[in-house]
């Protein structure tokens, strides 16, 4: 589907509740939008959506695209979701099985880190655009060899894809101030719902940082282990050896990737879940499962301590599990590191572009204030260095 932006924004408001949260708007807009475009004879279509239950308003989504479905005469449109259990009945017959969730788990750390080589290339392309076209070209082969191949396929493409990210010309011999985006994932990575913040924030001088997408998913398993384990849950077996093998697969995929993206020079390896959390834990401890969980102290405090010093978390407004693991959070980060900057952002239906940027125009300010400074201090220090070489070639020639 088409990333969905004012006509499917306005079609969620139409058809789901205000009350609801602002992700859940565009996700059933963009559906609608789909259905209402005219490619799509209705009878032979579905809409699949990703889901999890937990506390978050995202349990019900599917309950909502339904009556969303049915109110705007898709009434025999079905709906297929992800869930381990159909407990409404929204889909009998299909369950996502084991070997696509193991080519999800292995898929998911290759694309965030073609993703994160996109984000510290496209900032300093020679070539305006080569970037994103390589990116776009990288991307099909990972897909493509999961979908012919399976995880064999898929570990061929990234491969092939590593090889495509490296042949874009750069010239990073200049950095700009790197900042962190984390929050509520659908704003974190769409485009149409957080009004492009990406291309604004690159356009006024910061390369980009932005969560993994692999950890937003695997800390459901995470900390059901880490809760079973260090409280001694009485769950059924069954479960406990999912969230313990689940866990493991994600290891498995990441070492995989890890093994195939070091070849590019600007690749970092990523910080697994366990270490992630050893800073974040007095802060929010990891068995803490409401919204994003210990991602977002997590986040920002492992890379506040690699010197980034910018931060943006978006949140949906009255989204509450983001409002405590977010905003809720800053003090104590800042008090940690009281020299960065972190701003939450909320966005609903009505939120414009000309808010978000008004809001974000002071810290593109002080981060063009805070090069400058360090521009100055290094002028002086060469300068230093200039008359210091200069006294000792002196003291030479009278020698």
């Amino acid at each position: 589907m088409d990333i969905g932006r004012e006509d499917a924004i306005r079609l969620g408001k139409r058809y789901v509740h205000n009350d609801i949260c602002f992700p859940a708007q565009v996700v059933i807009g963009e559906a609608l939008a789909a259905l209402e475009s005219g490619k799509y004879n209705g009878k032979d279509v579905a809409v699949v959506m990703a889901k999890y239950v937990g506390d978050c308003r995202l349990t019900h989504y599917g309950a909502l695209l339904r009556k969303a479905l049915d109110d705007a005469g898709y009434e025999n449109v079905p709906i297929l979701t992800n869930d381990d259990v159909d407990s409404h009945n929204m889909h009998p017959g299909f369950k996502l099985n084991l070997a696509s969730s193991v080519k999800i788990a292995f898929a998911l750390p290759m694309i965030d880190v073609l993703e994160e080589l996109l984000r510290k290339i496209r900032p300093y392309e020679t070539v305006k655009g080569s970037a994103d076209k390589a990116f776009d070209k990288a991307l099909d082969c990972v897909i493509e060899g999961l979908e012919k191949s399976g995880v064999h396929g898929a570990r061929k493409g990234f491969k092939e894809a590593i090889n495509i990210m490296k042949n874009i010309s750069y010239d990073r011999s200049n950095l700009k101030p790197q900042i962190l985006i984390v929050g509520e994932y659908l704003l974190n990575f769409h485009p149409g719902a957080n009004h492009d913040i990406e291309r604004y924030l690159e356009d006024n001088g910061f390369e980009i940082i932005e969560a993994r997408m692999t950890d937003v998913i695997r800390k459901t398993y995470f900390y059901q282990d880490a809760q079973i384990k260090e409280y001694h849950l009485n769950k059924p077996i069954d479960q406990k050896v999912w969230y313990r093998t689940a866990d493991t697969i994600f290891d498995f995929a990441h070492k995989l990737t890890d093994s195939i993206a070091k070849e590019h020079p600007l690749y970092e390896p990523a910080c697994r879940m366990d270490e992630l959390v050893k800073d974040s834990d007095p802060i929010i401890h990891h068995t803490f499962d409401a919204g994003e969980g210990v991602l977002i102290p997590g986040e920002i405090l492992h890379h506040a301590k690699h010197g980034c010093k910018f931060f943006l978390i978006l949140q949906p407004f009255g989204c509450l599990p983001n409002h405590v693991v977010g905003r809720g959070i800053t003090k104590k980060l800042k008090e940690i590191y009281p020299d960065v900057q972190i701003l939450p952002l909320d966005y609903d239906p009505d939120v414009s572009f000309a808010n978000i940027e008004n809001r974000l125009q002071m810290l593109v300010m002080n981060a063009k204030q805070a090069k400058r400074r360090v521009s100055v201090v290094q002028k002086k220090e060469n300068k230093k260095e200039t008359v210091k070489k200069g006294k000792i070639h002196k003291q030479e020639s009278y020698c």
